[in-house]
Formats: structure tokens, C-alpha cells, sequence
């Protein structure tokens, strides 16, 4: 299997303690980078474990921390569309356009009642300006009509930031280069730690050397 590397090629020698200056010590840069499964895990090895990453659930976490970062200091960026989207309300989704319209320019939409209870999207968080307009509002007002009457404003501001979150521009069966694993893994390291996405999926699995030699009957 050739010698044992570190993540992005580099020898496992006493030189990866140089390489890992500065990255958090339960950082997955710190472990060797085996290669993608089933083009949605991503393998690592380290520590005597075998490790696997959901490359969605990962991203996800991602842009959920980005999001709610930017919520708290009133600065989610905002993308304005080329050609507005419309989008055809029905009656609880017109409602909540009409009375938050201050919450979802908070969330980075620009929302606009043309006639009736049809609505023109005219700008979507910059984070998530790959997705569709369309699915992205619905999601959000769903969160914002369709939640406990108990929730408070900014208890379903967090479930709305988690539902935008999940429409992360990375997906289960999406392939992923070297550099893409390593531009992940590096932004996972500067956003809040949890095990799970947003919505409570685990982010990463781990399988010990105990746990594999027990499988094989090797104990």
C-alpha cells in the first residue's frame, strides 16, 4: 500500500508535526485521507481508527455555523438574482411575507407581493445563491409558519438557518477532489464544533481497530 502519508501527500514522519501547526487537535486533517465512498464518505485513518465523513452532513454543518455566525452579527450577506423568481404563495406563506418580512431580510432574502399571493424573489443568502430560489423561501417559511406556537422568533430563525443549511452545494453522490476534501476539512475547523448536522444526522462515524479485528474475527 506504499509508504503511510498524511493528508494531501505528505510523509507521516516527524514532519507532520510542523505541517499540523495551528490545526485543532481533533482536527480530521490530522489523520490520512484514504479516499471517498460511494462518492458521499470520505475515508480517514488515524489513531487506530477508521473514520467516515458525510460529506453532506459535513457541509451542512458548515453553512449552518457560517449562517448563524452571520445571523448573530446582523450581516448575512445577500445575492441578488439576475432574473427575479415567482413564486405562487399559498395563503400562511402570503401571510408570513407580508408580517416578517424583517425576519427574512435577517435570513438574506429580498421578498417582494407582486399581486394576489404571487411573490418575487429578488435576493437569497449569498452563501446559498447556487440553489433554487423557489425551494429555498419554502423552506424557510415553512419553518416560520408550521413550528410549535410556542417557539419564539428566534427559535425558528434557527430551525429556518438549519433547513437553509441543508441546501448545501455539496451532496451525497457528488465526487470530491483532493483539494475540495481539504478546502472541507479546513472549513469545518472554523465553524462550531458538534458530531451532528443541523439535523442531528452524525457528521462523522468512527470505527475502532477493536471494533474491525472483532468483525474479522481476529480478537
Amino acid at each position: 500500500g506504499g509508504p503511510n502519508r498524511g493528508f494531501g501527500g505528505a510523509p507521516a514522519t516527524t514532519e507532520v508535526a510542523t505541517l499540523n501547526d495551528g490545526v485543532p487537535e481533533d482536527s480530521l486533517r490530522r489523520h490520512r485521507y484514504l479516499g471517498q465512498f460511494l462518492r458521499t464518505y470520505l475515508l480517514f485513518e488515524g489513531d487506530g481508527e477508521l473514520l467516515l465523513l458525510d460529506q453532506h452532513a459535513a457541509h451542512e454543518r458548515v453553512t449552518y455555523g457560517r449562517l448563524k455566525e452571520a445571523l448573530a452579527a446582523g450581516d448575512v450577506k445577500m445575492q441578488r438574482l439576475l432574473f427575479p423568481s415567482q413564486v405562487a404563495l399559498g395563503r400562511d406563506e402570503e401571510t408570513v411575507v407580508r408580517e416578517q418580512g424583517e425576519t427574512l431580510r435577517r435570513c438574506g432574502f429580498d421578498v417582494e407581493i407582486l399581486s394576489g399571493r404571487t411573490a418575487a424573489v429578488r435576493g437569497v443568502p449569498s452563501l446559498l445563491s447556487e440553489a433554487d430560489p423557489e425551494r429555498l423561501l419554502r423552506d424557510v417559511l415553512h419553518e416560520l409558519t408550521e413550528g410549535p406556537a410556542a417557539e419564539s422568533v428566534e427559535r425558528a430563525l434557527d430551525l429556518a438557518v438549519a433547513t437553509l443549511a441543508c441546501h448545501s452545494s455539496v451532496r451525497a453522490g457528488q465526487w470530491l477532489g483532493e483539494a475540495e476534501v481539504a478546502a472541507l476539512l479546513e472549513a469545518m475547523d472554523h465553524v462550531e464544533r458538534s458530531g451532528h448536522c443541523p439535523h442531528g444526522r452524525p457528521v462523522v462515524v468512527r470505527l475502532s481497530e477493536a471494533e474491525i479485528r472483532r468483525r474479522f474475527q481476529r480478537e
